[in-house]
């Protein structure tokens, strides 16, 4: 009976550590760096060792204390390709049917074909009903 109540036991303590935790996956890169930190914060420390955990909880904790508008626009721009740029551009081009006129401007600078002149304004023509129609509200 007690190796049930010990395996319960390791099961309640080990559902409440995953309610507790998450993990997170970094790349190797940043992952070179946190190994830099964490040497250096555990060398000539007698009184212990710092584990990953520790160290992640007490940078974010710090992070967050100095994470302003100036660090939020930082990490979108980090985030940001040129390629999502452009796909934002396309979409709203799509959504209003109009393309920005420097996009417009490139498109057709960088593709072998003209944009087609726009046609010129027809100007009022006293012979028409408009103008006769002007004429006699101007009067």
């Amino acid at each position: 009976m007690t190796e049930e109540n010990t395996n319960t036991d390791y099961k309640d303590t080990k559902a409440k550590k995953e309610k507790d935790e998450v993990q997170v996956t970094v790349s190797v890169e940043c992952e070179e760096k946190l190994q830099q930190m964490l040497d250096r914060v555990n060398s000539s420390f007698e009184f212990g060792k710092v584990t990953r955990k520790q160290l992640l909880a007490h940078v974010i904790g710090r992070a967050l204390i100095n994470f302003n508008d100036d660090e939020i626009q930082a990490a979108r721009r980090c985030a940001t390709t040129d390629i999502m740029l452009l796909e934002k551009l396309y979409r709203e081009a799509k959504e209003s049917g109009i393309v920005p006129a420097a996009l417009k401007d490139y498109l057709w600078g960088s593709s072998d074909m003209t944009q087609a002149p726009k046609r010129p304004k027809k100007s009022v023509q006293s012979k028409y009903s408009n103008a006769i129609h002007e004429e006699l509200e101007a009067a």
